[in-house]
């Protein structure tokens, strides 16, 4: 079962923002760079380029999939395989400026688990009540606090 990302506008905002500093970082600098720059023209602006698709997949690509035996997470290049028998905990995210987030909203959970190198991962469903139905359907035992929900 495969559930999208909840997004807000005031993120979405955010990231055109840096989506934008990025495309004028890679073409003024291009532009402005003296005439016997033009190697580090073309290194700059393919840095900006690669680094602005990369941005975009990150925030475009962002998904969260209940499969048979484990919860997968992903956005853009960075995916967790997460066995529902190592889930914990899920309680209301407080900070999603720090941690491992894959998310495009401030109405999110942060789900601890063990192993891994993170411990945790705060995602924003756009279903939220339904994953975390899904989720607790999978594995019983795993503890959801009530601000979760709703």
């Amino acid at each position: 079962m495969i559930f999208r990302t909840k997004r807000d506008s005031a993120l979405s905002v955010v990231y055109m923002l840096l989506n934008l500093i990025l495309f004028f970082c890679g073409f003024l600098g291009f532009l402005f760079a003296g005439k016997g720059d033009i190697l580090y023209k073309w290194i700059n602006l393919i840095i900006c380029l690669i680094a602005e698709a990369l941005f975009n997949w990150m925030v475009i690509d962002i998904k969260y999939v209940l499969k048979d035996d484990h919860l997968f997470v992903k956005s853009g290049p960075f995916r967790s395989r997460i066995a529902y028998k190592d889930i914990e905990e899920v309680d209301k995210a407080t900070d999603i400026l720090i941690g491992y987030n894959l998310l495009a909203s401030k109405d999110a959970i942060e789900i601890f688990y063990k192993g891994g190198i993170f411990k945790s991962v705060k995602i924003s469903p756009r279903k939220k009540d339904q994953f975390l139905k899904e989720l607790q359907s999978r594995n019983p035992d795993i503890k959801i606090d009530r601000s979760c929900w709703g």
